[in-house]
């Protein structure tokens, strides 16, 4: 969704640029400005695109493994020392025990099996620091144990 909004003024700004430089309106200065704006605009559109395709969250018993487009980052469940959500966001703010920061967004591909396994691994004292966090997590745990028995269910 960001990839196609990021396109729109792209568009826009292709169009007015070569409209301005077949009406004359504009020098080549104005040309190679319009097409620096208009690259840049392309390149966060490429960004968006890329990120959808390859953003992922892996999920292991020792920690979990953020994939975004140019790099992975692993963090042990037993280097966690805070866990937030941000309901407005909708993603999860964790603080690590270095004082370093990793967003993981609820709807990231992987999120499901997170919640499942955080709820087990997760040291107690991040669990009950925030009432919400834990409440999220059920839910999305509770997304995954549902599904797999509809599954099921589909299959027999």
């Amino acid at each position: 969704m960001f990839g196609i909004t990021a396109l729109i003024p792209t568009a826009l700004v292709v169009a007015l640029t070569v409209r301005s430089w077949t009406l004359g309106r504009t020098g080549r200065v104005g040309l190679v400005v319009g097409l620096i704006v208009s690259v840049l605009f392309l390149a966060v559109a490429a960004y968006q695109f890329a990120f959808a395709a390859r953003a992922r969250l892996v999920v292991h018993d020792t920690g979990i493994e953020r994939i975004g487009v140019s790099r992975r980052r692993l963090v042990g469940w037993g280097s966690i020392a805070k866990v937030a959500f941000n309901p407005a966001q909708h993603w999860f703010f964790v603080t690590v025990s270095d004082g370093s920061h990793l967003w993981l967004p609820a709807d990231i591909a992987g999120m499901p099996e997170f919640a499942q396994i955080a709820v087990r691994r997760l040291p107690p004292a991040v669990l009950q620091a925030d009432p919400v966090v834990r409440e999220v997590l059920d839910e999305l745990a509770a997304s995954v144990a549902g599904g797999g028995e509809e599954t099921s269910r589909e299959a027999r």
